[in-house]
């Protein structure tokens, strides 16, 4: 009798209990999420330091604005600076899917380069130019590689100004014009050539581009 009575107390304790808590063992799993959640604020409150660390390097004048937010979708070959301090596989894409050679084109009026002269130094035959033009088609994957490694030196000259920290100089300053000139004036470091001399090939423009970067410290005038 007492047995019977311990086994329907037990049943009727039992009954309640699943009945107030029908949820599946997911109801657990939810309340496990919190330390997770409360991980999740914990990373929040430690990354809010890198929002000041972005806001100084907008402030710098080493890293365009454009390139923090990253809303630049394609990067244009005439966005000198943009192009120069982009990460490599931006530009890597842009050669990849062709400078048009339209904008090629309107890059040597940049120059001020007459262009017969601009193609030349790229080892491209202005026929070739003008037809794809005609056509609203890109130049070659090679000939794209070097129209971006010269824009690329532009975009450098841009920078190394910039980081002068005058802005004066900064608005008054014509990059592609000024590179236009000098690299057609006889270098002492490229033994009295031309920097000019070196644009048909990626390693020469790098050439060139060392050769900026130590008139920058001061090794050459």
């Amino acid at each position: 009798m007492k047995n019977s009575a311990a086994k329907q107390s037990q049943v009727k304790t039992a009954m309640p209990v699943s009945a107030a808590n029908p949820k599946p063992p997911a109801r657990k799993s939810a309340t496990q999420t919190k330390p997770a959640t409360k991980l999740s604020q914990s990373r929040a409150a430690s990354s809010a330091p890198k929002g000041k660390y972005v806001a100084a390097l907008q402030s710098s004048p080493r890293i365009h604005p454009a390139i923090l937010r990253k809303d630049h979708t394609r990067l244009n070959v005439r966005d000198f600076r943009i192009l120069y301090q982009s990460p490599p596989e931006d530009r890597i894409k842009l050669i990849r899917a062709g400078v048009g050679a339209t904008e090629m084109k309107a890059f040597a009026a940049d120059l001020g380069i007459p262009q017969d002269r601009f193609f030349r130094m790229f080892g491209i035959a202005q026929a070739t130019v003008t037809r794809k033009a005609l056509k609203q088609q890109a130049m070659s994957v090679d000939e794209s590689a070097k129209i971006v490694g010269m824009a690329k030196l532009v975009g450098q000259v841009e920078t190394m100004l910039e980081q002068s920290g005058d802005p004066e100089l900064m608005r008054d300053f014509d990059a592609p014009k000024w590179l236009a000139r000098w690299i057609e004036e006889p270098s002492p470091a490229l033994g009295d050539k031309r920097p000019a001399e070196y644009m048909d090939t990626i390693e020469g423009q790098e050439m060139v581009s060392r050769l900026l970067s130590m008139m920058q410290t001061g090794a050459y005038a």
